[in-house]
């Protein structure tokens, strides 16, 4: 197959370790179906123009469709070649002769080609992850709803802080990766541009029709400036950046499993399926999908620091050095995807010790704050002097190794006594149920608190709006479908007639 780049100012064959440093072709195969779409979408364009003859049009597609259908691995053995798009333009001229092959690059360049074909393919890839965002979400939601009375401790500062339960746990995790979702779905708008008629850097000559290739290859509208379209790569920024966010909290679920399923907590147990032993220890059961998850989420912000870094010094205009940008999008994708599947199926089948949850705020002083709300509502002091008198009594428990059972009306008055000089005379029953964590959820009733009917409330929102953002990305996902189906009708039609003919 010959280079139908290295014809003209370059006549020389370059070195092996040249050809090997500078080609993409290794990365390039997710762009493969994408490139003969967007030849398709071209060149009937070209045609429509009357830039192209009808029987150069049909001979073009009948050929490229010939390409497509022999795959990217016989393009792939030329690797001499620098990418996919001079395998596919080369691989043409050994079907038809130059005279016609030669056409299919008309008014066009690599670099606005490249950008469209990437820009192609991420679409696609945002819808695939807010599907997959979703359906993480919408496990965390069911399972919260089953476990809205599970108590279990709330952390601070990796303390115990107060008593919450675990649907509640769940469903703040649902929150963020909703606002998760929503992020990554709002970066389709920026990628949905379609930059093809850019050319090199300023256009062409040719009487091209940018609206129309754009409409047959399913983008929303143009991006217009030439030079932006054919050197930007901001909307792999965002994308990247979107996936970054969503990668910080995953991790932080993945810590928290990781510590949760530890001995110093039990407070999960992983299935034996999500579980690895040691090489020496028997008595290891080790998380290393939970752990592998953690470290693929880093990756993630390396590659955005590594596109970033790439981007920050080019001028505007295409630049090589973009050809590395690529390969970091795509990884990011491949990563983030196979975490969201992972723990999704980790968190479906993981089992609760609630009892280990209920235990460990035994005897934590976590009511602390309730105690002090109820000496605010029933004495009507201030919630300063109630913080000073609970946390002079809980010191005196401390001290006197007294057990949060042992607290009683008798030793909250002395405290009392000693902070105000007045005694607070709250009654036992008042105490019990101040310093009792189920009582405790049960009392918080402002909006968004671990009360179950609001745990409930919350969750079946969760789900509703799952159902909505479904519906949405769905439709999206079939604009793309419907549009790349009229365009291989259209270029079906073409090839018919020729062959007919």
């Amino acid at each position: 197959m010959n280079d139908v780049l290295r014809r003209g100012r370059l006549s020389s064959e370059r070195k092996s370790e040249i050809i090997n440093f500078t080609s993409s072709l290794s990365h390039d195969e997710k762009l493969f179906h994408a490139d003969i779409l967007v030849d398709f979408a071209h060149v009937i364009m070209l045609f429509e123009q009357k830039i192209i003859s009808n029987d150069d049009c049909s001979q073009i597609l009948k050929n490229l469709l010939k390409i497509e259908n022999e795959g990217f691995a016989k393009l792939s053995q030329k690797i001499e070649l620098e990418d996919i798009h001079a395998c596919i333009e080369s691989r043409l001229e050994e079907l038809i002769p130059e005279n016609i092959s030669g056409k299919l690059h008309t008014a066009r360049s690599r670099n606005d080609e490249v950008s469209t074909c990437i820009r192609m393919i991420l679409r696609v890839e945002l819808l695939s992850t807010c599907s997959l965002i979703s359906d993480l979400i919408s496990t965390l939601a069911k399972i919260s709803i089953d476990n809205s009375k599970t108590i279990m401790p709330g952390y601070t500062h990796t303390q115990i802080a107060q008593p919450i339960t675990y649907g509640h746990y769940l469903l703040a995790h649902c929150e963020v990766l909703q606002r998760d979702h929503d992020r990554v779905l709002n970066s389709y708008t920026n990628v949905d541009l379609s930059p093809l008629g850019s050319c090199a850097i300023s256009g062409t000559g040719f009487p091209i029709d940018r609206n129309r290739t754009s409409n047959l290859l399913g983008f929303n509208k143009i991006l217009e400036n030439s030079l932006d379209g054919s050197s930007t790569r901001d909307f792999i920024i965002e994308s990247i950046s979107c996936l970054s966010n969503l990668s910080s909290n995953l991790s932080r679920l993945c810590e928290e499993l990781i510590l949760w399923s530890s001995d110093a907590y039990q407070f999960i147990n992983l299935p034996d399926e999500y579980s690895s032993p040691s090489s020496i220890m028997p008595q290891k059961k080790n998380p290393d999908p939970i752990e592998l998850s953690r470290a693929k989420c880093s990756k993630i912000y390396g590659n955005l620091i590594s596109v970033l870094s790439i981007q920050k010094s080019l001028p505007y205009g295409y630049n090589r050095d973009l050809q590395e940008i690529t390969p970091l999008l795509w990884d990011s994708f491949d990563e983030i995807c196979s975490i969201l599947v992972v723990l999704n199926s980790i968190m479906f089948k993981l089992e609760i010790k609630k009892e280990n949850m209920k235990t460990a705020l035994v005897n934590s002083f976590s009511t602390a704050t309730e105690l002090a709300d109820v000496i605010v509502r029933e004495k009507n002091l201030s919630f300063r002097t109630s913080y000073t008198i609970v946390g002079n009594l809980i010191n005196e428990a401390i001290s006197n190794k007294l057990p949060l059972s042992k607290i009683n009306s008798t030793l909250l008055d002395s405290v009392s006594i000693n902070v105000i000089g007045t005694p607070i005379k709250l009654t036992e029953k008042e105490i019990r149920q101040a310093l009792n964590p189920v009582d405790l959820i049960s009392s918080r009733k402002s909006l968004g608190s671990p009360l179950p009917s609001e745990t409930n409330r919350m969750a079946l929102n969760h789900l509703k709006r799952i159902k909505s953002n479904s519906l949405k990305t769905s439709l999206m996902k079939k604009k793309l479908d419907e549009s790349e189906s009229t365009l291989r009708t259209l270029a079906s039609s073409f090839i018919d007639s020729s062959s007919s003919n």
